[in-house]
């Protein structure tokens, strides 16, 4: 038999890998974390906006946001075109007309916007401001919607308001 001396260094090691597993893990009903950005927040990130907008998002909504604001929506959920023209209910020939005359999105557009940045932000809190683990959660099939992703059952309002529901569930340890 080999036997392996276990020194302080391998001890501390250990102790500091299992605090990072730790920190990684869901907890639920756990407090909002501190580094996840609000609703609102990103919602003007993704449109572009400037911070001073927070306070009047219903108008942004309903006069449009810009069209870039789609690309940002792509980037952010690491999507591509195609998908990210699918969820938001743009065909490909409007995304093309609007970026080369630099329309603004419609207010029903602007509001899929921010029902993605709603849920986004949503999912980073439900993972204590883990956004690749939201984004990861949001683009895995769920169980609860019977193997659809959470972002694809988002399409519709109704849809989102069951992913919310089931994110409120699952912070605060209720089972499907």
């Amino acid at each position: 038999m080999v036997y392996h001396m276990i020194t302080r260094d391998d001890i501390h090691r250990g102790i500091e890998e299992a605090r990072e597993r730790e920190a990684r893990v869901f907890r639920p009903g756990a407090p909002q974390s501190e580094g996840a950005p609000t609703i609102e927040q990103l919602f003007v990130e993704l449109a572009g906006l400037n911070e001073r907008f927070t306070s009047d998002l219903k108008t942004v909504i309903q006069k449009g946001a810009p069209t870039e604001s789609l690309k940002r929506l792509m980037a952010f959920f690491n999507l591509p075109k195609s998908d990210m023209l699918d969820i938001v209910a743009i065909s490909p020939a409007t995304y093309a007309r609007r970026t080369k005359t630099q329309a603004k999105l419609t207010s029903a557009e602007t509001d899929r916007l921010y029902r993605y940045a709603r849920i986004l932000s949503l999912a980073t809190n439900m993972f204590h401001g883990d956004r690749e683990e939201a984004l990861h959660w949001l683009k895995s099939p769920a169980y609860a919607f019977k193997g659809e992703t959470p972002l694809d059952h988002a399409k519709t309002e109704f849809g989102a308001h069951e992913v919310e529901t089931l994110i409120g569930r699952i912070r605060h340890g209720i089972p499907s």
